[in-house]
């Protein structure tokens, strides 16, 4: 994914304001997934469950549209993982420019939008 913008996104099925913003991430994902940007190409998006049942995960990705890499944690590791992060709730969320440089935490999918459209590559 290096050269692409990437937004890493911290979810669970089980969480209500992660599945309503679904939609407006489905939105973000294919208006920028193929466009060119001043310093990068592309933008992606890698959601991380923190779910524990894995059949719940998957109803939901396939329910809620969610067409992009999506990983779930196991239960040993989901705490690490967090603790690295400093995630004390969720959605969160982190954006990632084309170098891999966090450049947005928990930012709403709009402060997002308006984000990259700045960096959207003008003819």
């Amino acid at each position: 994914m290096q050269g692409k913008y990437v937004l890493l996104d911290f979810w669970a099925s089980w969480c209500g304001p992660c599945r309503r913003e679904s939609s407006a991430l489905v939105a973000l994902y294919d208006k920028y997934n193929n466009q060119l940007f001043n310093t990068g190409s592309g933008f992606d998006i890698v959601s991380v469950s923190l779910d524990r049942r894995k059949m719940e995960w998957q109803e939901a990705i396939a329910a809620d549209n969610l067409h992009w890499r999506n990983h779930i944690l196991a239960a040993e590791t989901s705490k690490t993982i967090a603790e690295t992060y400093g995630i004390e709730a969720i959605p969160a969320k982190f954006l990632l420019n084309e170098k891999g440089i966090i450049v947005g935490v928990n930012q709403s999918i709009r402060e997002i939008d308006h984000y990259l459209e700045r960096q959207l590559k003008k003819d």
